[in-house]
């Protein structure tokens, strides 16, 4: 996981990828599809949702969560309610970490020195290792 970590924060600090765009492209194999399908299907999710709503991070891990949980469409729908639940159990986790899931309101936390993180790449890395514990490497 901390191969994935440092390519997710390279991706962020040093090719000009979004918040989801970095966790999308750094777990691509998870979801099975290349590096620039990752890219591309993310891309509108980077600053909460380009409206600053839900983190970008998390849109990011949600993407690889789904992918990984879902039936696909021989399955009928009968994995939602699984995915739900692991969803709602991962952002859960990162508002009780971090205060909130908002993009706006974790950007405004790290101005006013209420978080732990010094920027972004901090919440990529915070959603990531929280998503750790809904995937197997």
């Amino acid at each position: 996981m901390l191969e994935r970590i440092e390519k997710a924060k390279n991706l962020h600090r040093m090719q000009g990828c979004n918040c989801a765009q970095s966790v999308a492209v750094a777990f691509h194999d998870k979801m099975n599809i290349d590096e620039d399908t990752a890219f591309r299907i993310s891309e509108g999710l980077g600053k909460g949702c380009a409206v600053e709503t839900i983190c970008g991070a998390l849109t990011g891990c949600i993407m690889v969560i789904s992918a990984y949980y879902s039936d696909g469409l021989k399955g009928h729908g009968s994995s939602k309610m699984n995915t739900y639940e692991k969803t709602k159990a991962f952002l859960d986790t990162f508002k009780e970490n971090e205060g909130t899931i908002i993009c706006s309101e974790l950007k405004a936390r790290l101005m006013s020195n209420e978080s732990k993180a010094t920027n972004c790449t901090d919440y990529i890395v915070s959603a990531i290792r929280i998503m750790e514990d809904f995937i197997k490497e």
